[in-house]
């Protein structure tokens, strides 16, 4: 019984680990997705991709979102929410002036997909006072999904299955 326990709790943490370097893989793919569509669709030019195993590390980040916090313009837990996006993507646009994307990825966009996206994109906004996009890439999303994003002015990318 016990070596079963332990072949059982050993299958869980590989397949967790699994999950996450799918999602490492999906987030990776999805970037650059959404490179390519920021610069058609909202002409930005992109010039930093921070994946979510990086957002905590990135200075910059973490600068804009300690001043935020000492200002009284986001909470802990905001910036501690902005923490968990997916990946940021910092750009300028044709007067040079520094633009944003929040994106969440999600093999299928729900509603709690897009909510995040507009959410963290909200706080990012109010943080540096400018311009940030929110954006969520998936294979699929439900009409009912898309209406909501459009209402909640998020973009969503499809993002084409991968065969093979």
């Amino acid at each position: 019984m016990e070596e079963q326990v332990r072949l059982t709790r050993g299958q869980g943490r590989m397949s967790g680990e699994l999950s996450n370097l799918t999602g490492s893989n999906y987030e990776r793919r999805a970037s650059r997705v959404v490179l390519r569509r920021l610069k058609r669709l909202f002409n930005i030019d992109p010039s930093e991709i921070i994946r979510s195993d990086a957002v905590l590390d990135n200075p910059d980040i973490s600068i804009l979102m300690g001043r935020a916090i000492d200002a009284g313009i986001v909470s802990e837990d905001e910036a501690e929410d902005m923490e968990l996006a997916d990946i940021i993507i910092r750009g300028q646009d044709p007067d040079a002036a520094t633009v944003y994307a929040v994106v969440e990825t999600s093999v299928t966009v729900h509603g709690d997909d897009i909510e995040r996206a507009s959410q963290r994109a909200a706080i990012l906004r109010r943080a540096i006072g400018g311009t940030v996009h929110a954006v969520v890439v998936g294979e699929a999303a439900a009409s009912a999904d898309l209406e909501f994003a459009e209402l909640a002015n998020v973009t969503f990318f499809q993002l084409m299955e991968r065969k093979g």
